[in-house]
């Protein structure tokens, strides 16, 4: 009889044996925690719907304000780093903007896989105290970015070249002249504001190899006047002979976006066949012209607004098909908000001017699309998870594994328990009943 009665128990710590191996195991199932230093996490989920095509080494913007990061991360944003759905391999990223008082962030995170089919998760990671500047900014730029300047900075160096630093390797820094005011409120953080009269940031460079080839430029504008009674360069420049020239312009009275290059005194010419411009104040436009040297004719340029490919009025495209790229010689600096034209400034732009930057390449329509998709609206190009936390952490095999504490412990803990109190007082209430049974007998 014993033996009968004793099986329960067996089982029933077997079941428990079982359930606390099992419990372990969710609780340490957890590889790909950065280190044990960082404490905290949150997973960034893309919205491929907003992803044009599947795109490689994607420089994604990250604008929030998260009370968390507020609370735990470090004032200067110093351990705020980023790693891919894996959760281990650290991503290149740069911080444009953090505020350890409100939380908010503005940062770029170079993203080696974006897909346009399923939506692509990375971490994004923070709390250590103990951490070190977790950026690598020129790593967050491919190899064909020339310039990158955020045009943040808020104030004069009072140093050479130093007002507008490049986020690329190649230090194309940006001196602001003429009283350029560099505290405007931008598209992604701070701006400029150029007067209209004699305002221009010089880059300290002609893009020489740049405009040898395929190129892209690209920036974000917000014209005082949508109309404006002048031309309105976003970027030109030309040499002392005006055999160079290339100019990015909101040509007067048109409401137009064009689009100028000329190469040993062959001209190409590309404008928007219709207005994208209205008059009066207008808001935040993002402007991408594409040269392609691969290309032949009026195809060889585009213009895109809002990241959609405009037609183009082809009564101007000039001579393109005879433009040949590898002649660019100009030694002349390109200048921002202004066109350099031989030293001397000429057709200032009047409004604001964000996030400028060069490529040696012709940049493709859906990285153009998703480029404007991400920087237009960056709440609905992503979403962010809830916090997640590790109080300890232990390596095994070369990889970090976390244990998630009680939370999820106890649903199995509390199970177990329940279950040992069944079998615990089934086994007691048969037992009783059996010896009740046999002192009746005896009696």
């Amino acid at each position: 009889m014993n033996n009968w009665l004793s099986r329960p128990v067996l089982i029933s710590l077997v079941l428990v044996l079982v359930l606390l191996a099992t419990s372990f195991s969710v609780a340490r199932a957890d590889p790909g925690w950065y280190t044990t230093g960082w404490q905290y996490r949150k997973e960034i989920t893309f919205n491929s719907a907003n992803v044009s095509a599947n795109q490689t080494d994607f420089p994604v913007l990250i604008s929030l304000t998260d009370a968390d990061l507020a609370a735990r991360a470090q004032n200067d944003g110093d351990d705020i780093l980023f790693t891919d759905s894996g959760g281990a391999n650290k991503l290149s990223h740069e911080i444009e903007r953090f505020d350890g008082d409100s939380g908010e962030l503005v940062a770029w995170v170079k993203v080696p896989s974006l897909s346009s089919s399923s939506n692509t998760e990375i971490y994004m990671y923070y709390g250590n105290t103990g951490a070190g500047n977790s950026e690598n900014v020129t790593g967050v730029w491919d190899s064909n970015y020339r310039m990158v300047q955020h045009l943040h900075e808020t104030s004069k160096t009072g140093g050479a070249y130093n007002d507008h630093l490049d986020s690329t390797s190649n230090d194309n820094d940006g001196e602001a002249q003429n009283g350029v005011s560099m505290n405007g409120t931008g598209k992604m953080d701070g701006a400029d504001i150029f007067d209209g009269g004699d305002d221009y940031v010089d880059p300290g460079t002609p893009f020489q190899a740049t405009f040898r080839g395929s190129f892209s430029i690209e920036a974000w504008i917000k014209p005082d006047d949508g109309i404006p009674a002048s031309k309105n360069s976003v970027v030109g420049t030309t040499n002392s002979d005006s055999s160079d020239r290339m100019n990015v312009e909101s040509p007067r009275d048109t409401g137009k976006i064009g689009f100028f290059y000329e190469s040993n005194n062959i001209q190409a010419r590309a404008m928007t066949a219709n207005a994208v411009f209205s008059n009066g104040a207008e808001s935040w436009h993002y402007v991408v012209v594409v040269a392609d040297s691969a290309a032949s004719g009026p195809g060889a340029h585009k213009i895109y607004f809002d990241g959609v490919n405009q037609a183009l009025d082809g009564t101007d495209d000039g001579d393109n098909s005879a433009v040949t790229y590898t002649d660019w010689t100009s030694s002349d600096n390109l200048w921002v908000g202004a066109y350099n034209q031989y030293g001397n400034g000429a057709n200032w732009f009047d409004g604001l001017i964000d996030e400028v930057r060069m490529s040696d390449t012709a940049r493709s329509a859906s990285w153009i699309q998703t480029s404007y998709n991400n920087q237009s609206d960056p709440s609905s190009f992503y979403s962010v998870g809830s916090e997640e936390t590790t109080v300890s952490a232990v390596a095994v095999g070369g990889e970090i594994y976390r244990i998630n504490k009680l939370k999820v412990l106890a649903p199995w803990l509390g199970l177990m328990l329940t279950l040992l109190l069944i079998v615990g007082g089934s086994t007691l209430l048969i037992r009783r009943t059996l010896v009740a049974r046999a002192d009746k007998k005896r009696l």
